[in-house]
């Protein structure tokens, strides 16, 4: 159901950007900032500009487009995104897994979204067809990136207390038999968990099964 909003809000159209208007970058990382600033003007949007969080009121900017960067731990700058995007201009958010529940809540107030995850040139080109009104460039990647978080985070939260704990151990790359003797069971009992494990989170390995717990939990390393 999340992801179904994140393509409905995506597909609406956006005002772009007129190559003349410039493009504000912001985000509370000012090397991301500079580094997208930077890149944009690169690939032609000459005017494009790094500004501080409280240059983000709701009415200022004019037609300048506005490229808002989550910073490592998933966090965008400035006021709350509805209120930014009462700009006249197109915005676009740009974040990774971390920042996947801001980047649900910007699509679905209607903002443009880019993965973070696309090699950074990808990403800066992706961001200026985006401000030029290519509403749809970044759709693929993104839709699989956000909708694979979805999903691993309810499948880790259908596991039962014990299955988290050698999850968690498999995670910091402890053996089954390691796990047995950390937890207190019977090698037998680790194996049929790590079964149930595999069969909920829909993989066929454990090396998956971490991943996805990685993932849900917002890319971070999992350690006991």
């Amino acid at each position: 159901m999340a992801y179904a909003a994140v393509r409905g809000a995506r597909s609406r159209p956006a005002a772009p950007a007129r190559r003349d208007d410039g493009v504000d970058v912001a985000s509370r990382d000012r090397v991301l900032a500079v580094a997208v600033a930077a890149g944009l003007r690169a690939v032609g949007r000459c005017g494009a500009r790094t500004v501080p969080e409280d240059a983000l009121r709701p009415r200022s900017g004019g037609r300048r487009g506005l490229v808002l960067v989550a910073d490592d731990a998933g966090s965008l700058p400035g006021p709350p995104l509805p209120a930014v995007l009462r700009r006249p201009g197109p915005v676009v958010v740009v974040g990774g897994a971390v920042a996947v529940d801001r980047l649900l809540v910007a699509a679905r107030a209607g903002a443009l979204v880019v993965a973070a995850e696309r090699p950074f040139g990808d990403q800066v080109r992706t961001v200026a067809r985006m401000l030029a009104g290519d509403v749809r460039a970044g759709d693929a990647l993104l839709v699989d990136q956000l909708v694979g978080v979805v999903r691993d985070r309810r499948a880790v939260a259908s596991l039962t207390g014990r299955e988290t704990e050698v999850l968690e151990h498999l995670a910091g790359g402890r053996s089954v038999a390691e796990i047995a003797a950390a937890l207190v069971l019977s090698v037998a009992t680790v194996r049929a968990h790590v079964r149930s494990i595999l069969g909920k989170l829909g993989v066929s390995s454990q090396l998956a099964a971490s991943a996805a717990l990685a993932r849900a939990r917002g890319g971070r390393p999992v350690r006991r």
